[in-house]
């Protein structure tokens, strides 16, 4: 093939095979591909972006897709296509192109890496990073410290067990018996940690997120107040039910294991159920979730007329849910927008969205643990226009 560019009947039949279903698996591990390989100095991004969005606006009957507005926008499903499968084409082109260019490809590549860490800063992934705030308002940051026993908060010891974890264990009173002490654990953005509640409840909280809890739950229920997101996994107790309480909201458990989503600049809260049973309390409505469901809690900002109502949708995907809590960014179809801001809460950069944030959806899995310049050549790949200024990324209509 060398480097003869592609021919309209086979630009219609490379846009037929990424828009058939049945090759949903192999385009997904393809995105994932385009991560792991270097942008070839041959590539001029415009150029490519320009024959990427050609074949993408053909439709597998070889007519081509108009531009439509906001308010006759394409169907979900295709949306989704076309955002990543120009990721897919990307490395579509780059794999023939080290086929058969892999001399010339081997010579550039130490000017191509160059090239593209001036282009986007090379800033690294989020880590285990938190600070325990005590009882008395003192502050630890947790990890500058060795592993061991930190502190004494009533009748529970505080010991870090390893990097990234935190434990509180049952030991003998100190201080004002019945006194009750609360400790609140706060990730910075790029930050993340998991702590063993008093209970054996165990927790897992997200970049900019934290969580206010007692050292020990004496009463007939236990209760912590969250910022951010967690993931739950709730020590079952039949006679103590398990409140989280978070921006007017309330999630009540026994025995379960769920995610909270409820960052202050995403317009919904939303809660994932992946076993058990837990009910949701809000000013306006209540609802009870079975398994797989998910419930999306409108803002609870007191000028907004539907704040506090709860929408529950069946079937949600828990992968996608929890993927943070497994190193991954899932995106199944997720809005391009919220994963932007995903981004900025994980590599600690400030986002600013300049005019409307970008519409359409982008599918496939990411390491966590990958460099911020490949995430940027994803959205890149998939229509985004963004520019960066030190560690700011200020997205562009």
């Amino acid at each position: 093939m060398g480097d003869r560019p592609l021919t309209a009947s086979e630009e219609e039949e490379l846009a037929s095979l990424l828009m058939a279903e049945e090759y949903d698996t192999v385009i997904s591990d393809a995105i994932q591909e385009t991560l792991t390989l270097e942008e070839d100095p041959a590539f001029e991004p415009s150029a490519a972006q320009q024959r990427i969005q050609g074949i993408l606006d053909l439709d597998k009957t070889g007519h081509r897709l108009r531009v439509v507005s906001s308010d006759r926008r394409l169907p979900v499903w295709r949306r989704q296509w076309l955002r990543y499968a120009a990721a897919v084409l990307v490395v579509t082109v780059t794999a023939i192109w080290f086929i058969h260019d892999h001399s010339r490809r081997s010579r550039m590549e130490g000017n191509a890496m160059a090239a593209i860490t001036d282009t986007f800063p090379n800033i690294a992934p989020g880590g285990n990073r938190a600070i325990l705030t005590l009882d008395d308002g003192s502050t630890i940051a947790l990890d500058s410290m060795p592993e061991g026993s930190l502190s004494q908060q009533g009748s529970a010891a505080v010991f870090k067990v390893s990097d990234g974890l935190l434990s509180y264990r049952p030991v003998q009173a100190s201080g004002a018996r019945g006194k009750v002490f609360y400790n609140t654990i706060a990730t910075p953005k790029g930050g993340q940690y998991q702590v063993k509640l008093p209970d054996g409840t165990k927790v897992w909280l997200n970049a900019a997120s934290s969580i206010r809890f007692p050292t020990t739950f004496p009463g007939p229920s236990r209760e912590v107040s969250l910022t951010g997101e967690a993931y739950f996994e709730i020590a079952p107790d039949a006679r103590r039910p398990f409140y989280t309480r978070v921006k007017g909201m309330s999630v009540e458990v026994l025995g379960t294991s769920f995610n909270i989503n409820a960052y202050p600049d995403e317009k919904v809260m939303r809660t994932t159920l992946l076993d058990g049973r837990v009910k949701i309390n809000t000013v306006q409505a209540s609802a009870i979730m079975r398994p797989g469901q998910q419930a999306a809690v409108s803002s609870m900002e007191p000028d907004t007329k539907k704040a506090g109502l709860i929408t529950l949708t069946d079937n949600a995907d828990p992968g996608e849910a929890v993927a943070w809590k497994n190193g991954l960014f899932y995106l199944a179809g997720t809005d391009i927008a919220s994963l932007i801001r995903q981004v900025g809460r994980w590599y600690d950069i400030e986002v600013v969205f300049e005019g409307p944030a970008p519409l359409g959806h982008i599918t496939g899995k990411v390491p966590r643990n990958t460099t911020l310049p490949k995430i940027l050549r994803l959205l890149r790949a998939s229509g985004v226009h963004f520019k960066m200024e030190e560690n700011k990324i200020i997205v562009t209509p």
